[in-house]
């Protein structure tokens, strides 16, 4: 019996010695002071941060070489030219380094533009630039530029120019793009334009001329075109019956009188607001879906085929009668300031913001819509 309690006092005091010992070496390792690289790489002008860690005295860095690369107090090394240096971290009397290998970054040179340009499209812009350079305009004399969209029409043909962007550049009085005949898109907005030849451009798919000074502008020769963008300039007609593929049309604030959208049955959205609009036909426009032709001296107004029409502004108009009941989608209508006597939305459900104040209107149904906004002076409302 008593052996057997000095073999298990023996076991008990081997156990509790060997509890005692230091952690393991690996543990101790972790908490050995060194730098986080022993090496690295930066580009000219750019940097990279060195930490000493397991340490908490003052650490003094070092360069071997400042007109490569150079150090901070805290450790932040900058390449300065291409070469190799040493960064040196010293504590106390250790010392720790880091291999520094700064490049310079090369930039790729672009790739040379082996197709040909249409020495006839270059001819007609290079004749343009110097016509409206010689009138003070500031457009780019690079055909290179990103003023310029050249595209090659056909595999393993030459490029044609489809693209410019003349965007508020003083351009004055008259230019023509007769000779440019691939021309897609042209932007010669916000400038000092009186006359702008497109005849020649049946391509042209895009057009942006607002905000000049045109009285008139001649679209019967671009069949392609899907968007128009002439308004604030001083148009008193507008003829879009050969646009047939035309989307989106803004002419708002001109001289113009009459309108007709009969022939453009892919409309989708029509501004032509601030006008003197005494005829508006859009009686055949069943794809429209925003409708602006507010302040102009409309009397009438056919929506009534208008199924997709979402959004109607017709106010400050002189309209006596205005028949919604076919447009359905339509989640917006403004029409105050006319003369309406009679205004009926029962077939609206999903009109949501009204605004028909400034009418003769004295009853108003209300309880088919589920409106959020709106304004109707003194009206008599039902239903909300």
């Amino acid at each position: 019996m008593k052996k057997t309690k000095k073999i298990f006092a023996i076991v008990l005091a081997v156990i509790m010695s060997i509890s005692l010992l230091p952690e393991a070496d690996a543990s101790a390792a972790s908490k050995k002071v060194r730098l986080n690289k022993a090496k690295a790489m930066v580009y000219v002008g750019k940097t990279v941060t060195l930490k000493l860690k397991n340490v908490k005295k003052q650490v003094k860095w070092s360069t071997s070489n400042k007109k490569v690369a150079i150090v901070t107090k805290k450790g932040k090394v900058k390449g300065k030219k291409a070469g190799k240096a040493t960064i040196t971290a010293k504590v106390g009397k250790k010392k720790y380094t880091c291999k520094i290998t700064v490049k310079k970054r090369v930039t790729p040179k672009p790739m040379k533009d082996t197709v040909v340009k249409n020495k006839k499209d270059v001819r007609a812009l290079k004749k343009i630039i110097k016509e409206q350079r010689k009138l003070g305009a500031e457009i780019s004399e690079d055909i290179n530029s990103n003023s310029y969209e050249w595209k090659q029409t056909k595999k393993n043909g030459e490029k044609r120019l489809v693209g410019i962007v003349w965007h508020a550049m003083n351009l004055k009085n008259e230019i023509s793009f007769a000779d440019l005949e691939k021309l897609t898109k042209l932007d010669c907005a916000v400038n000092n334009l009186k006359t702008l030849d497109i005849s020649k451009n049946t391509e042209l798919t895009n057009l942006y001329c607002q905000n000049n000074s045109l009285t008139t502008l001649d679209l019967s020769q671009n069949p392609k075109l899907k968007g128009i963008y002439c308004y604030n300039n001083r148009l008193a007609t507008l003829d879009l019956s050969h646009n047939t593929e035309l989307l989106f049309l803004r002419c708002y604030n001109n001289s113009l009188k009459t309108l007709d959208a009969s022939k453009n049955p892919a409309l989708v959205y029509l501004d032509c607001k601030g006008n003197e609009l005494t005829d508006l036909n859009v009686s055949q426009n069943t794809k429209l879906e925003t409708l602006v032709c507010s302040s102009n001296k409309l009397k009438t107004l056919d929506i009534r085929r208008a199924a997709k029409l979402k959004e109607i502004y017709c106010d400050d108009n002189e309209l006596s009668d205005l028949d919604v009941s076919g447009n359905i989608e339509m989640d917006i209508l403004i029409c105050s300031w006319n003369r309406l006597t009679n205004l009926d939305v029962s077939r609206n459900t999903k009109l949501e913001r009204l605004s028909c104040a400034y009418n003769n209107l004295i009853v108003l149904d209300l309880r088919n819509c589920p409106l959020v906004i709106l304004d109707c002076d003194n009206i008599n409302v039902i239903g909300h």
